[in-house]
Parts: structure tokens; sequence; C-alpha cells
């Protein structure tokens, strides 16, 4: 189950960011501070000057995700383990989908970057990349994109329904 979250600026990619194929890779930049809480940013993969660092001024969209909204007995336990890093990024991918889904997009592919991560980080530092697909995408027959594995939904069946705030 994810960790509350709010969104601190919606999801704003350009449509033409997408290449021909409908694909968009990004990048899911994600700290913890020292109040336990989570802020997430979406970058895209590289920069107009290609400096790495200019690529981080350029946020696509960004929320933070707490553990403040749940059960104080866990709050210990959960701030020791690693499931906490594990509960932020999944809280973010439940925000990504649900930003995609409201625009017709959806979450194709994730690739947590964790291994690049020097260890004493890891527990700070998330980063992961993220591959959107737009509705002119299609993909092979018998494909399950990340978004339905993760919820169970899709935009087909469940086209009514939003996932996230």
């Amino acid at each position: 189950m994810p960790l509350p979250y709010t969104t601190r600026k919606p999801l704003d990619v350009a449509p033409d960011l997408f290449n021909a194929d409908g694909v968009l890779a990004i990048v899911l930049h994600g700290t913890r501070d020292d109040n336990d809480i989570w802020t997430f940013n979406l970058h895209p993969t590289g920069s107009p000057t290609g400096k790495p660092a200019d690529a981080l001024a350029i946020v696509y969209g960004s929320l933070s995700a707490s553990i403040a909204d749940t059960d104080d007995r866990q709050h210990d336990e959960l701030r020791a383990g690693p499931e906490f890093r594990d509960l932020a990024l999944e809280s973010a991918l439940f925000w990504v989908i649900g930003e995609t889904r409201k625009r017709g997009w959806r979450l194709a592919h994730l690739d947590d970057q964790t291994k690049i991560i020097d260890r004493a980080q890891q527990p700070t530092l998330i980063i992961a990349h993220l591959v959107l697909v737009n509705e002119t995408f299609e993909p092979l027959p018998g494909t399950v994109l990340l978004d339905e594995q993760i919820t169970g939904l899709t935009p087909e069946r469940n086209a009514d329904r939003v996932v996230g705030d």
C-alpha cells in the first residue's frame, strides 16, 4: 500500500516530446528529507545544454509522500527498514499512473537505478527511468504495460476510474 501523497505540480509534458512511436523516456528523482518526507520530481533524460545538472532544472511534475498520515505505531519500524523507500517509490508510481491516465497516456516501464546509487545514499535517494506512452503507441499483442501490472486496471475496462488524487 503506497504512502499518502500530495501533488506539488501536476504532470506537464508537451505532447510533442513523445517520439513518432508514442514513447517518452523520463527520469523520476526522489529525495527523503530529515522529516521523512519524500519529494519526487519528473525530469527529462537529457538537457538542451548537454549538462546533466541542467535537466534537473526542468520539472515535468512533482509530488510529496509522507508517513505523517499513517498509523504512529508503524513510523519507527517503517523509518528503519528498506520498505520505506519501496513504499515511497510505489506512491510515486501511483501518482504517475493517475497523472498519465488523465491525459490518455500510460506508464509502460520502470527501471529502478538503485544499483548505481552509493549504498549509503540508498535510504534517501531514488532514481528511476520511466517510459510513458501516448495514445499512438501500439504494444505487441499480449503486452501488459506496467500501469496495468501495478493497478490491475486497463484503460479500456476502467475509462471512468482514475488512480491517484
